[in-house]
């Protein structure tokens, strides 16, 4: 099994398993402190307050009584519950860690979803947008595709990239720079690059 001549140094929170005969590995996003737990239980103690709103607003619905501003703002009310209704899931869901399905001929690659971050430092509303609503993307490089992965330095910190047609997409965003450091390495001797 040639996977294991490299394995010996791997970094603690890089895992490595067997899923169906094939090697994986998997990162497990880091936890960004207590933070959000607070923000979620006051999101919980909100949504009391909606829900009486809501069902006071609802009652004068169905006993007759509601004019025109109660039926708008029970619309508007409905969505605003909606959206923190999903907004304390994000905030109380562990995410889903990223992995490398390793094969012969290439490797699949499974963007997990972050745990929610609280920032105020988004650069713009797109990237907070993004963290509220994280994609989840699985994607197969094959061996001529390989010969794109790079460590790429930048101002923040080191990325692991891997050029997809005319995207260039970052690996390893779960990891710290010494972990994207020793899965490029293992990843170019897995391949022999």
């Amino acid at each position: 099994m040639e996977l294991q001549m490299w394995m010996t140094d791997k970094p603690s929170r890089i895992a490595h398993i067997r899923e169906n005969n094939q090697d994986v590995l998997e990162i497990q996003f880091q936890s960004h402190g207590v933070t959000r737990y607070l923000i979620g239980a006051f999101i919980c103690v909100w949504l009391i307050g909606w829900a009486f709103g809501f069902k006071s607003a609802l009652g004068t619905v169905f006993t007759g009584q509601a004019n025109a501003f109660i039926l708008v703002w029970l619309v508007g009310w409905s969505f605003g519950g909606l959206f923190a209704m999903y907004y304390a899931y994000r905030v109380f869901h562990p995410g889903l860690p990223e992995r490398f399905y390793l094969g012969d001929s290439g490797f699949e690659h499974d963007s997990g979803v972050p745990p929610f971050r609280i920032s105020f430092g988004f650069a713009n509303q797109k990237d907070m947008w993004r963290s509220l609503f994280p994609k989840r993307t699985r994607t197969t490089f094959t061996r001529p595709m390989l010969a794109t992965l790079r460590i790429r330095e930048s101002a923040g910190e080191n990325r692991l990239t891997i050029d997809c047609g005319s995207d260039r997409l970052d690996l390893g965003r779960a990891a710290t720079e010494i972990e994207r450091e020793w899965l490029h390495k293992a990843l170019c001797e897995k391949y022999g690059l």
